[in-house]
């Protein structure tokens, strides 16, 4: 389902490696890979020194060398002490990155190294597990060490052993296979464009209301960075992706199967310096290109024309992808982490549009090609797309490549009422919502708990300040000194609708005792804020946020999911991080702990216990007195089920105001608990 390949360098020997991810149709077909690898490799050998695709090479690392993003100052100085114990000096720098002067007689002679004689293979899967009798001594992985099968050298002997060119070229072409061409997406200028437009603080709005289709068009040209490059990104809301998990998984199906088809391009695009995807979101799908702004139209172009004309999917495409899936779902409806597993069950109770991977992966068993067929007419023919171009770009060239994309994909009609994306409010009090694991060889169990409070900038500045303050002391009291488990984790969230604290514990031990420990934490450190907590400790908090506010953007990238998170928000304001500065700045250890005695202390509270189905016995406390009896809760849950029972009566948010509840014809919505 994938390959790559090149240089691994391990203490004093270069290997080259070629990876190759297997179906599990492809998993028991090892000669038949070999024979790919190396009569490609007899061809290469057989071949004239291809100088060309060597100064093509040349150009552009020498481009990515000279146009690199800024690193991060630990990521540079640990990198440039390792290639001072490689190279010289001058060369630290650029080591590793640009290609020395090609010399074809040492290429040849590498090629003549590869050959099956020297070949070891790692063949990776479960399915082999009968087969490893031995075990490493350092994490006692089952392995076996075995001399190739005769049969499989014997056959890549032959690949690999062309006489002639020509005998080389039929073998590789009989297999499907070539040599590369000039590569399309080589950049050609590389001027930084002159300034067309006035300087304003985020992007502009252009006006594209005559193309049909087409939302809103925002244009940010780069400032701060000045490099030829450009990156863009267009969500395309479609209604009926998000009407149920069949129409998702489908979307999801047909996404991941044209970007199976468009692979032919996807090699030259990354060496190229260019990269491109398509994904599905919440309530539609995304389109994303970026790289080397000179040649992103042609990119766009392509990616463009498949999206319409991808109305049926290739059988042997349809099969990879559904296998991949197939392995893909099984493991996050079975094998995933029990504080990952108490992560989804929360997004599913609290969100409308995350499908379980259950259903889906139900739902895949029975889907076949014939109910792919038209898939890309169902998804565009009624949608909006909304875009963002920003970088080496003009505002022409923004409302062009909006406009093009618009005009590819054709759609009928832009729909009346987007998807909804809502979040629901969690009912007043505390609740405790026990689910069982799905994976029986894990003996860990979770607790999860979630604070949530309305999304304000109050909400905002003293909870971030109060995850700040508390998370090393929460990991140093439950990790270090109680070892309760090796992942314990407190972090803030926050989405348009709320402000959450979230704090979670994977452990061995019983979820009630370590229940126990986070409701004892809470209620210790809630009366050291208000009593104990001194003003140079917050300050210095305050401060350290303050400064992760002011930072600027590092990457012209990083400017761009700032802008863009407040495109997908629908919130378009430029300037939010400045406010957030602000009210930062503004906030003193006085209001910080009013605020945390009248809203943290009262706000709705969720623990998601995840009980592992192993059959293990939980470790047990060295001792057990009144503390270790969690808190009394307002109501209990039991079992996965009791999620629609909440979400059909839930109180449901978006962008702050109440909707009608999605998993009901008609609801009354309430305003929430509090305002701050």
């Amino acid at each position: 389902t994938s390959l790559s390949a090149g240089l691994d360098e391990f203490g004093c020997f270069s290997h080259f490696e070629v990876h190759v991810n297997l179906s599990e149709e492809g998993f028991n077909k090892i000669k038949e890979v070999g024979e790919y690898v190396f009569t490609y490799v007899s061809l290469l050998r057989e071949s004239e020194f291809q100088s060309w695709a060597v100064q093509e090479i040349q150009g552009i690392r020498q481009l990515k060398f000279r146009f690199a993003d800024d690193r991060q100052p630990y990521d540079l100085v640990t990198g440039i002490a390792n290639n001072l114990q490689l190279y010289p000096p001058e060369k630290v720098l650029s080591a590793g990155i640009l290609l020395p002067s090609p010399d074809p007689n040492a290429s040849k002679e590498v090629l003549h190294r590869l050959t099956p004689d020297k070949l070891r293979v790692e063949w990776v899967g479960k399915a082999l597990a009968d087969r490893c009798q031995d075990t490493d001594p350092w994490y006692h992985g089952k392995y076996s060490k075995n001399a190739l099968d005769p049969e499989w050298t014997e056959a890549w002997t032959k690949a690999a052993s062309a006489a002639s060119k020509k005998a080389a070229q039929e073998a590789a072409s009989a297999k499907g296979m070539h040599l590369n061409t000039p590569n399309p997406f080589i950049p050609e200028r590389l001027d930084l464009l002159p300034e067309t437009e006035k300087k304003t603080p985020g992007p502009a709005t252009l006006e594209c209301s005559e193309i049909k289709g087409l939302g809103k068009v925002f244009h940010h040209k780069d400032h701060r960075f000045l490099q030829p490059k450009a990156l863009a990104t267009f969500r395309i809301h479609s209604p009926y992706a998000a009407e149920d998990p069949g129409n998702y998984l489908r979307t999801q199906i047909w996404c991941s199967s044209v970007m199976e088809e468009l692979n032919e391009h996807s090699y030259d695009a990354k060496i190229a310096g260019l990269f491109y995807d398509l994904s599905p979101v919440p309530g539609g799908i995304e389109i994303e290109v970026g790289g080397f702004n000179d040649k992103l139209p042609v990119l766009l172009d392509i990616v463009t024309k498949k999206l319409r004309e991808a109305s049926t999917i290739a059988p042997e495409t349809f099969r990879i992808v559904q296998d991949r899936f197939k392995r893909g779902l099984r493991n996050a409806a079975e094998k995933q982490r029990p504080c990952d597993y108490a992560g989804r069950k929360n997004r599913e109770l609290l969100y409308n549009l995350a499908f379980p991977p259950e259903e889906r992966l139900e739902l895949l068993e029975k889907l076949s090609l014939d109910d792919m067929n038209n898939e890309n007419a169902r998804i565009l023919d009624s949608c909006q797309i909304d875009t963002l171009v920003a970088g080496n770009v003009q505002n022409t060239h923004s409302k062009e490549w909006a406009s093009n994309l618009a005009k590819g994909i054709s759609p009928l009609d832009t729909p009346k009422k987007l998807a909804t994306k809502a979040e629901a409010a969690l009912p007043p009090g505390s609740t405790l919502w026990r689910v069982p694991g799905t994976n029986k060889e894990e003996k860990n169990n979770c607790v999860r708990l979630t604070l949530q409070l309305p999304a304000t900038m109050d909400s905002y500045v003293f909870i971030s300040l109060f995850v700040r303050i508390l998370n090393p002391k929460f990991f140093e009291s439950l990790r270090t000194k109680q070892q309760l488990g090796y992942i314990v984790q407190m972090a803030p969230s926050e989405t348009e609708n709320f402000m959450t604290v979230i704090a979670y514990v994977q452990t061995e031990y019983s979820p009630d005792y370590v229940r126990s420990r986070i409701d004892e934490f809470f209620k210790t450190h809630l009366e050291w804020i208000d009593k104990e907590l001194e003003e140079p400790e917050f300050a210095r908090q305050r401060s350290g946020l303050v400064s992760n506010l002011a930072e600027a953007p590092k990457t012209l990238s990083g400017e761009f999911d700032r802008y863009w998170h407040e495109i997908i928000l629908q919130r378009y304001d430029w300037s939010r991080r400045e406010k957030k500065k602000a009210a930062m700045e503004a906030a003193t250890l006085s209001d910080f702990r009013k605020f945390v005695k009248d809203h943290v202390a009262n706000a709705s509270k969720l623990y998601i216990e995840v009980h592992n189905i192993s059959g293990s016995t939980p470790k047990q406390p060295k001792e057990v007195d009144a503390d270790s009896i969690p808190a009394p809760v307002d109501r209990t849950w039991d079992g996965p089920d009791a999620a629609h029972t909440f979400r059909n009566s839930a109180s449901w948010y978006s962008k702050g105001s109440p909707v009608r509840n999605p998993y009901q014809r008609t609801q009354s919505s309430t305003p929430p608990a509090s305002k701050l």
